[in-house]
């Protein structure tokens, strides 16, 4: 049976005694390179959704060009990236917002009998502008369907555009992050891909940083999708920026507080938004 030195060493180790052979104790050494700050944020947002009840999707990155029309540029410097040699016309174009998969998993899952999806996707956009290649890192909700599962002591309505916007408003919230003043700020936007009167779009340092609101009905009936959908697409890297880590706590009131209700008369063309950063920029 010895064909080999190692044939040899083990026999002479098992007459010897396996449990004689001292065994060390392992070493472990963490490693000096720091985790990327994104990484971290998105495992933060990933756990946060997971905690507001949201599924997690994925999509594929590359999409079809009639896929990639859904999106259209806002710029004119702004072109979609081209898949060199691509395996099929299905995934030749790398895309630009992930409104294409969303749309693509709201179909399948109407197929299946399934109506109500909620559920986020983190992952990438690219764009080509002028003659630069820019890779963003975003995270996308959608909402269609029933507010609540189906339960026999009450009937769920389906969810709407304030469903959506209470989950943005949550996730600032988590972040720490102001609405309104120096922080984040909704404000009206004329988005093509979503429904004109429900949407809007988020300011942050005079930069726009995502969008809410419903598909636009057209492009549902072309993606043969028959109910409301709701999305909401967000830059990662401008949340990041504009993240509160710092905490603080303030002492409680030495008397009760007193509460008084206000009835104002404003102009219909007067949003929210311009309610709400009047009344913080009032000292308290």
């Amino acid at each position: 049976d010895l064909n080999e030195e190692i044939d040899l060493i083990e026999e002479v180790a098992r007459i010897y005694g396996y449990e004689n052979i001292p065994t060390p104790k392992p070493t472990y050494s963490t490693s000096t390179i720091p985790d990327n700050p994104l990484f971290r944020f998105e495992q933060q947002i990933r756990s946060h959704f997971i905690a507001e009840g949201l599924q997690e999707l994925l999509s594929c990155d590359l999409i079809s060009p009639a896929q990639a029309q859904i999106c259209p540029a806002q710029e004119k410097n702004v072109a979609l990236v081209q898949i060199l040699n691509p395996s099929s016309q299905d995934q030749s174009v790398l895309r630009p917002s992930l409104l294409p998969g969303i749309l693509e998993i709201a179909k399948y899952n109407q197929d299946h009998k399934n109506h109500t999806l909620h559920g986020f996707e983190l992952g990438k956009t690219y764009v080509k502008m002028d003659d630069k290649y820019i890779e963003q890192s975003m995270v996308a909700l959608l909402l269609t369907g029933n507010q609540h599962p189906h339960n026999w002591s009450h009937s769920s309505n389906t969810v709407d555009f304030f469903d959506l916007k209470g989950l943005v408003e949550n996730l600032i919230d988590r972040l720490n992050i102001p609405l309104g003043g120096q922080g984040i700020k909704f404000h009206t936007s004329a988005k093509e891909t979503l429904h004109p009167g429900q949407q809007a779009k988020l300011i942050f340092n005079d930069r726009v940083i995502g969008c809410l609101g419903a598909v636009h009905p057209a492009i549902l009936r072309k993606e043969d999708i028959n109910q409301p959908l709701f999305f909401a697409e967000l830059s990662l890297h401008a949340l990041l920026q504009a993240q509160n880590t710092t905490k603080r706590f303030e002492t409680l009131p030495n008397f009760p507080a007193s509460e008084r209700d206000w009835t104002l008369t404003l102009s219909e063309t007067t949003n929210a938004q311009q309610l709400l950063d009047a009344i913080s920029s009032v000292p308290s």
